[in-house]
């Protein structure tokens, strides 16, 4: 890749490219790929396709057994969306084809097999229960990607449950503040009006005992209420003193 784009940034031609990688390559490798190069240039390859016959010169032997060691571990990342997941097994599906020996292609099944193992367990349980038939792997990716969406609200949807759960618990010990304050002034109102009530009970019945004590003088018809006496009546009284005057 880094030979490509300095090709691209230098300009050069298809016979530069081929002369200027021959010069970058040493020992038998050299002689592979003088080889390719010549059999390149009869049959009217690409540099494109000449390119790719040196990679696959650099590609190990045994390097399919590596290949079916990352299928069979691949795994769906916890910060990795599906689409991104899909995209690392069709990459390794593509390398499957491209293998110097023992090339394949992948059938649908094939990928959809691995890509279903990819996934979280959970996942895989709810698309064993709802039965749900996927032909292809792009059908299996909407599928999931539809848990991988339900998933992302559910989180948001906790997140702001904890937060409006904080804030009732907040208007409830506010609630219960001020029911406490309410009580506490109720308890003194009640209290001072019970001290209050002590206070005035013996006023209360000496007004009534000089009530009753009145009653009594009436009764007899002796009492004077100015000179606060039996021994006249207050009518007696008022007549003396205007006869005087």
């Amino acid at each position: 890749m880094k030979f490509k784009s300095l090709a691209i940034r230098k300009g050069w031609g298809a016979d530069q490219l081929t002369v200027q990688l021959l010069t970058l390559i040493d020992g038998d490798l050299s002689r592979e790929v003088e080889r390719i190069a010549s059999e390149s240039s009869e049959k009217g390859h690409t540099f494109e396709g000449f390119y790719r016959e040196i990679g696959l010169l650099l590609v190990p032997a045994d390097y399919s057994e590596d290949l079916d060691e990352e299928l069979w571990t691949l795994t769906k990342r916890r910060d990795e969306t599906v689409q991104r997941c899909l995209a690392r097994l069709r990459e390794l599906a593509q390398m499957y084809t491209e293998l110097p020996q023992d090339a394949q292609t992948l059938s649908e099944n094939q990928l959809c097999r691995y890509f279903r193992r990819a996934m979280p367990t959970n996942w895989q349980d709810k698309l064993a229960f709802c039965e749900i038939s996927c032909e292809t792997v792009t059908e299996l990716a909407m599928y999931f990607e539809r848990l991988e969406r339900s998933g992302r609200q559910n989180g948001r949807e906790r997140q702001n449950g904890q937060g409006k759960n904080g804030e009732r618990g907040q208007g409830r010990r506010d609630q219960q503040r001020l029911f406490n304050d309410r009580n506490n002034c109720r308890d003194r109102r009640n209290q001072r009006g019970h001290h209050d009530s002590h206070e005035n009970r013996p006023h209360r019945r000496t007004v009534t005992d000089n009530k009753k004590q009145n009653d009594r003088h009436d009764d007899t018809g002796m009492w004077c209420k100015f000179h606060k006496t039996k021994s006249h009546n207050s009518s007696e009284c008022f007549a003396l003193k205007k006869q005087r005057e």
